[in-house]
């Protein structure tokens, strides 16, 4: 099942020294899985369960090693077939096809049903745990094993392209942002790979470092059986195997999966380093560099006429200047002039107009505008002899004082 191991470890009285590597109670087993055998203690770091190459590398993999590792785990899964293909064939070949680790499936079969190192079949319906989500019955129309294979390695892409392109999963995980586990931990993911994991199984489980249950096995029992896994696959692939081209690093060449490098003749060049990913193509030698997501379009302009045909003040039905009149025209705004003593707003129904009368009728001093007089409020204005000059720009604003002092700027 999603989101939690089905396969219950085995009792402790059953596993003398290799059930103590879990840490904690464990509950009774059904007796196919053979979990318990893990010999696994709390090592696996939360905040890094896999790293990225783990999940979206192991491309070298070939159908006869995995047939080879199934036989030698004692799998019934070594001599099943459905639909013209063997279930190696199916782990491989659906695993690839969306550019994820066989062994990664391997870990999760185990994780979510034990059948990887069971004779049983009992529960092939379930192989992986897709459409079995926490506290529910599984999906039916997931309920065969083929179909299994290809939703666990669809919905890990999913998650991954996911966290590309918007930068979270589906239930909001992220590299780097801290996230509460259903056990409860708080895990800050490191990496794509471990942000993916607890999208598929919100939990940590029983083998992660300083946090988690030990009811389930969780998403640190995948990284756990992979590492376990992944050596009966360690065979490392000729650099350039798959022809000159370009390609990320850890397919099909050696190096930092977020690089992208050219192959020619045999020899491994750098092409850039990536921004954000790089993405490995499914039609050969043709990966690249991800594009990095368009920033978001502009907020749209303010209409420029919003009230109609006329004379306003800058800020009243179109956009300007407060301090000069505007006539707008079949939604076109364009300036009438600037009002030394201020443009004075009207009542609806009639046009605004430029203030009138005396440019200082306080008196001489110095004032902030629209305190007597017109002009910007943020600038301080001379007065002299009825005439007024803009005296000082306030970068804080201006303040009026009591009558008997002088505006002054912030």
């Amino acid at each position: 099942m999603a989101g939690r191991l089905i396969a219950k470890l085995a009792l402790l009285s059953a596993l003398g020294t290799i059930g103590a590597a879990a840490c904690g109670p464990i509950e009774e087993s059904d007796g196919e899985t053979g979990i318990g055998s893990l010999a696994l203690g709390r090592e696996i770091p939360i905040d890094r369960l896999l790293d990225d190459t783990n999940l979206e590398g192991d491309q070298h993999v070939t159908t006869a090693q995995v047939q080879a590792f199934l036989a030698d785990q004692g799998s019934a899964l070594a001599t099943y077939s459905t639909n013209g293909r063997t279930a190696a064939q199916w782990i491989v070949d659906e695993s690839k096809g969306q550019l994820i680790s066989p062994v990664y499936v391997l870990a999760r079969m185990e994780t979510e049903s034990g059948i990887i190192r069971s004779g049983s079949l009992s529960k092939l319906s379930k192989a992986t745990g897709c459409g079995c989500p926490d506290g529910a019955q599984c999906d039916p129309a997931y309920a065969n094993f083929g179909l299994q294979v290809r939703c666990a390695a669809q919905k890990m892409r999913g998650y991954l392209k996911s966290l590309a392109t918007n930068g979270q999963t589906v239930s909001g995980w992220r590299v780097g942002v801290s996230k509460q586990t259903s056990d409860p931990c708080w895990v800050r993911p490191a990496n794509r790979a471990t942000a993916a994991l607890y999208t598929y199984t919100p939990w940590v489980g029983a083998y992660g470092i300083g946090c988690g249950t030990s009811k389930w096995g969780g998403s640190s029992l995948v990284a756990g059986l992979y590492k376990t896994f992944r050596p009966a696959f360690d065979v490392a692939p000729a650099e350039c195997a798959g022809g000159d081209g370009l390609y990320c690093g850890g397919n099909g060449v050696s190096g930092d999966g977020a690089t992208l490098y050219r192959c020619t003749s045999g020899a491994v060049a750098v092409v850039e380093k990536c921004a954000t990913t790089c993405e490995r193509s499914s039609g050969g030698a043709l990966d690249k560099c991800a594009s990095p997501a368009p920033p978001p379009p502009p907020p749209p302009a303010e209409p420029a006429c919003t009230l109609g045909n006329g004379l306003y003040c800058g800020g009243n039905g179109t956009p300007g200047d407060p301090t000069v009149l505007y006539r707008c025209t079949g939604g076109t705004s364009s300036v009438v002039r600037s009002c030394a003593l201020g443009c004075k707003r009207m009542p609806s129904g009639t046009e605004d107009a430029c203030a009138s009368g005396s440019a200082c009728p306080l008196g001489d001093g110095v004032y902030c505008g629209g305190n007597g007089i017109g002009g910007s409020p943020s600038t301080l204005y001379q007065c002299t002899a009825g005439r007024i000059t803009p005296k000082l720009e306030c970068a804080r604003g201006c303040r009026p004082m009591p009558a008997g002092q002088e505006d002054t700027c912030n």
